[in-house]
């Protein structure tokens, strides 16, 4: 009888004394002049309606919060209802699947944090390049100009040795500026910057797998966490992460460090071979008209140069990408054999029943919240 009584019972709600028809007139709906309220505000209509409003929203929210909870607690119960074996174990591995499920997403948040930290350094570092390969560009006139001090003979065997000459080397002349000009910025971003930013990843990515360890160990009839954590291969498995990471990253480094001058002179070959294909008189004359070919050609040379490298390095955080996500799902796959074993069947139902108690659980902390800063 108390329940019927509290659920029926009238709520108290202020009164409210409303001069519709001098509201209406100040909203100019009615053409009349009002006949007491001048303000619209006077007439009790506004705060009626902000009255109305406020406490529709509590109530909804407050509805919201009571079907929630019934919600969670039927899911719960629904849980809880067998005490069979079966329906133990099938339990038991749920809440490893779930605790899997929930390590693989903190680590693709993990992932996709050291990409775009990877992604800045390279972009920082590609800056750099682009300075240093301007200037290369400004530079390569006089360092064809200074070659035509060569005799005729030994400027065309320059040219039919697609670069090479005596004690030197064309192409590294037109090249070798530039590695001096990025040393300093690409040795921090390349050989600590970016091993910094991978290791402090493995390194969550190791607390993150120690944690699930710890919880999976929390059950009853399960190995010691120590002896997990050597059967599942954590360890290795992060060491051959960071080591494959930073292979990609050293990769990159001789690529870029070392592949200007064969660049360079891979560009160059079809001018080479024209410019050694001359004949008859005049011709050291037009040889040397390879001032005009540079001063024409070197925004497109240095140009490729820099687009060569831009793609280097966006090939390498792909590299990092691809090789971490099918590394960490190939350990996740053993992981989830060993823990859960072949026998045991997550069905979809029971999954989905794991998935809806996490969501409600999350909007009822959400609704809780809200609920406390309304009433405030």
């Amino acid at each position: 009888m108390a329940q019927t009584k509290d659920r029926t019972s009238v709520p108290s709600i202020p009164i409210f004394c409303l001069g519709s028809r001098d509201f209406l007139c100040t909203a100019e709906i009615v053409s009349d002049p009002p006949a007491i309220f001048l303000d619209p505000e006077e007439t009790g209509i506004p705060k009626l309606r902000r009255y109305l409003e406020d406490d529709g929203e509590r109530r909804n929210l407050t509805d919201a919060i009571v079907t929630m909870t019934s919600f969670y607690e039927f899911l719960s119960r629904t849980s809880q209802c067998s005490s069979s074996p079966a329906a133990h174990a099938a339990a038991d591995a749920l809440e490893i699947y779930n605790t899997i499920s929930g390590v693989e997403a903190a680590y693709k948040n993990r992932l996709e944090d050291l990409l775009v930290d990877v992604k800045q350094e390279y972009a920082s570092l590609l800056a750099v390049v682009k300075a240093a390969l301007d200037e290369a560009e400004r530079q390569s006139p006089r360092i064809f100009k200074d070659k035509e001090k060569f005799k005729w003979n030994q400027y065309r065997a320059m040219m039919r040795q697609y670069g090479q000459y005596e004690n030197g080397n064309l192409n590294a002349d037109l090249t070798n500026e530039i590695l001096p000009a990025i040393q300093q910025s690409w040795y921090k971003a390349v050989n600590t910057s970016i091993p910094l930013e991978i290791k402090v990843f493995c390194d969550d990515l190791r607390k993150e797998l120690n944690k699930m360890v710890e919880n999976i160990c929390l059950q009853p009839g399960r190995h010691s966490s120590s002896s997990l954590r050597k059967s599942l291969g954590i360890e290795s498995f992060i060491d051959d992460l960071s080591r494959m990471d930073l292979d990609c990253t050293k990769s990159t480094q001789r690529q870029g460090s070392r592949s200007w001058e064969p660049l360079m002179k891979g560009m160059l070959d079809d001018q080479y071979n024209k410019v050694s294909a001359e004949k008859g008189p005049g011709m050291y004359k037009r040889m040397k008209a390879n001032q005009r070919y540079i001063e024409d050609n070197a925004s497109n040379l240095y140009g490729k140069l820099y687009k060569i490298t831009e793609k280097l390095f966006s090939d390498t955080v792909n590299n990092i990408n691809e090789c971490n996500r099918e590394e960490f799902s190939r350990f996740t796959k053993t992981m989830r054999q060993f823990l859960l074993g072949a026998d045991v069947n997550i069905t979809p139902e029971l999954a989905a029943r794991g998935e809806a108690e996490k969501v409600v659980k999350k909007v009822l902390r959400r609704a809780r919240r809200c609920s406390m800063h309304a009433a405030g």
